[in-house]
């Protein structure tokens, strides 16, 4: 693999790698105050660390602590964790009464990526079935990301643009048949690849 390079841009406005490391540190500490308050102890070798101690974490000892703390808590210790937490994520997407045909707010992100072929990447996503630390060192807001390719299953826990607290939701990858118009007519008919999913809440709805 040579040196990869990527750019974003996310609803017009481009965003740097100073950015995306500003965020993703932000995020790191979100996570770490989070499991703090749902009773995990967050430490740093055999040091519980406080709330003020987490806030003086450097950006990388704060993604190294995340991703250790996370993985000792995944499958069903998470679930069992944030039990709460997933039933008022729930109640709130239930709220909404998000559907596919529904009107709603649309944001898009542009992605660039040399450096990198498709087989290498598919590769690197397909470890996620083996190796839990490569899905929670993909995002800080990882909790479960496990894919099934050869059937088209994707099971995770995260917050939808991080807002709210962490949702539980099952992703089939479906024929683009079976979703909305409104997401169909997005679709830009130039693109070369598509991949089509829809997502479900813990109650299969």
């Amino acid at each position: 693999m040579s040196q990869m390079n990527y750019t974003f841009t996310v609803n017009g406005e481009v965003w740097k790698k100073s950015h995306l490391e500003r965020l993703e540190y932000e995020r790191n500490l979100h996570v770490l105050h989070q499991m703090k308050r749902h009773g995990v102890e967050i430490k740093e070798g055999d040091a519980t660390l406080t709330d003020d101690e987490i806030d003086h974490l450097t950006a990388g000892k704060a993604w190294e602590i995340s991703i250790n703390t996370r993985i000792q808590y995944t499958g069903d210790k998470i679930i069992e964790l944030y039990q709460d937490s997933l039933a008022k994520s729930d109640a709130m997407w239930r709220e909404l009464a998000f559907s596919q045909d529904k009107p709603m707010r649309v944001s898009r992100c542009n992605m660039s990526v040399s450096g990198v072929s498709l087989q290498e990447f598919m590769m690197m996503m397909r470890s996620m079935q083996d190796d839990d630390r490569v899905g929670l060192s993909a995002h800080p807001e990882h909790f479960i990301c496990n894919v099934a390719f050869d059937d088209g299953k994707l099971c995770g826990i995260e917050p939808f643009g991080m807002y709210g607290t962490p949702t539980l939701c099952n992703v089939r990858v479906v024929d683009i048949s079976e979703l909305g118009q409104q997401i169909r007519a997005d679709r830009d008919p130039d693109y070369p690849v598509s991949m089509a999913g829809r997502a479900y809440l813990t109650d299969g709805v």
